[in-house]
């Protein structure tokens, strides 16, 4: 669950002194108990999003410019085919093909513009 979390911050792994139930900050003597998982993930959060912040937000519109940049490797067809193309709210939100929702329709039609979605348990992981 740690990986997890470091993993959405931009760590590739954790630092040697982390353990999976408790962090202790090697620098931070002011505070002699140990940090959690969830106020570490706190803490990691709010650092970056400080920094996505700061100076203008520079680095947010750095961030942003780049996912602009992405290429979508995914196919969106049965949402584009022109059955269907009405049945979506926006142009530009449409689901994968791979992980759409597809329903039992009248006349074989299984379209809905609605993507499966994991969701986070904490104690197992993603389901």
């Amino acid at each position: 669950m740690l990986r997890a979390l470091l993993s959405l911050f931009g760590c590739a792994k954790p630092p040697a002194a982390l353990k999976e139930q408790n962090y202790k900050p090697e620098a931070d003597d002011t505070k002699p108990e140990q940090q959690t998982v969830f106020e570490l993930a706190y803490s990691l959060l709010k650092a970056k999003t400080e920094a996505l912040l700061a100076n203008d937000q520079a680095l947010l519109s750095q961030e942003y410019n780049s996912l602009q940049d992405c290429d979508v490797l995914e196919t969106v067809e049965v949402a584009e085919h022109t059955n269907n193309a009405g049945k979506n709210r926006y142009v530009n939100v449409l689901p994968f093909d791979y992980n759409r929702v597809k329903i039992s329709g009248e006349d074989g039609h299984d379209y809905i513009n609605a993507s499966l979605v994991q969701v986070w348990r904490a104690c197992s992981g993603f389901s």
